[in-house]
């Protein structure tokens, strides 16, 4: 006898249903994109602790840099860089941090690989708590 699922409770394997970079990468939740392809978004931060600081993530769901696939790794680390060149080139700011935490004990606090990219001037903050 063969094994038949209903369609409609199907999960899509790509998207988690309950996390939050997943519902912006889906539209279901707002964000002020600025870099976006077929892998790989890039947002603003919401959370205004830096001006101008993004979040850079993989479209499909992988819960950390540690276990994300090394051609998402890439291309989510190339989106990144592009968007800390074009910080520093803006000669707005002096340079960036790229952050990336994994797991709750390193500060990850959503569990989907994201990079940080934070522009940084000279004498501002640091965005590192060690």
């Amino acid at each position: 006898m063969k094994n038949v699922t209903n369609q409609s409770t199907v999960k899509n394997p790509k998207f988690d249903d309950n996390c939050i970079f997943c519902k912006i990468v889906k539209g279901e939740l707002p964000s002020t994109i600025v870099f976006e392809d077929s892998t790989v978004l890039a947002f603003r931060d919401i959370s205004g602790d830096f001006p101008d600081h993004v979040l850079v993530v993989p479209k499909m769901h992988t819960k950390s840099f540690l276990s994300a696939p090394s051609d998402i790794l890439s291309k989510v680390a190339t989106v990144a860089q592009k968007i800390g060149n074009d910080f520093v080139s803006s000669e707005k700011y002096d340079g960036t941090n790229f952050i990336a935490n994994c797991g709750s004990a390193a500060g990850q606090s959503i569990d989907h690989f994201h990079i940080h990219v934070i522009p940084r001037k000279r004498g501002d903050r640091s965005p590192l708590s060690f």
